[in-house]
């Protein structure tokens, strides 16, 4: 009897493990592939916003819904060497800026570390300046 199980978990141990292997899938995503002049910044987690986005100098109008997202897809670049800093009040960013070079063919896309955090502001806060982005860029957040 001692010599028969050892034989019968020999036995059993194989099928177990192909049972067990053939439930797994392997799924290949294709990478997106995004338009001439696009950069997509994809954050580690769900942002609430509001965020402030400067490009090469220029402060960017970022569209958003009232729940926040995750991506922030910027369009209407030149295929050139750009400059972005982003921040927040209710979020930290690491790296919260960066140069990125944009091929002539595709756009790119950026992961971004997000990490919320809840700050008390004393005194009076002077409110931003309106962002006056050049008319073709345009920056929406949203949720993917």
């Amino acid at each position: 009897m001692q010599r028969m199980i050892p034989k019968f978990v020999l036995v059993l141990l194989p099928f177990v493990f192909l049972l067990s292997c053939s439930r797994l899938t392997t799924q290949l995503t294709k990478p997106d592939i995004l338009a001439p002049g696009t950069l997509v910044l994809k954050f580690s987690k769900n942002i609430k916003g509001p965020i402030d986005l400067t490009i090469d100098g220029f402060r960017i109008k970022v569209d958003q819904t009232s729940k926040g997202g995750n991506t922030l897809t910027i369009t209407g670049l030149e295929p050139t060497s750009h400059r972005y800093t982003i921040s927040s009040p209710n979020d930290a960013f690491g790296p919260s800026s960066a140069e990125i070079v944009l091929p002539d063919d595709e756009g790119i896309s950026v992961r971004i570390f997000a990490q919320s955090f809840d700050s008390i502001l004393y005194g009076n806060s002077s409110g931003a300046a309106s962002a006056e982005s050049p008319k073709n860029i345009r920056a929406i957040l949203r949720k993917f």
